[in-house]
């Protein structure tokens, strides 16, 4: 599975260094994507457990495909947090990508390619 583009819409509210913004939601795709496409936790009900951050592959910027980037200003709303709310969403948006190009719902991590395949 290779990616070709991401996007990436963020409500910013008031802004004070576009630069700082646009670089906190770069690193959370990369660590989105990283953990929706090479990272497998187990979980039980109430906790996860086994997680190996060692072990634990991270995309390079070279793997990243180009992304298109739509900030929404909002000068009047109070400053809040910034680009980290982009990692939850990031697995979400691939899975539902993988969804959209073969119509079968892989419901786990990690979405590499052989658990594409297997849904296929």
């Amino acid at each position: 599975m290779t990616l070709t583009r991401a996007c990436s819409a963020f409500d910013c509210s008031r802004l004070r260094n576009i630069k700082e913004l646009v670089n906190q939601i770069e690193r959370a795709l990369v660590r989105g994507l990283s953990r929706a496409g090479h990272q497998q936790a187990s979980l039980d009900r109430e906790n996860v457990t086994r997680f190996n951050w060692n072990d634990a592959r991270i995309l390079t910027f070279a793997e990243l495909p180009p992304v298109r980037m739509h900030l929404i200003p909002r000068p009047d709303r109070p400053w809040g947090s910034l680009g980290d709310a982009g990692t939850v969403a990031t697995a979400a948006a691939l899975a539902n990508a993988v969804l959209d190009a073969t119509g079968k719902h892989c419901g786990h991590a990690p979405l590499d390619p052989n658990s594409v395949k297997a849904i296929i």
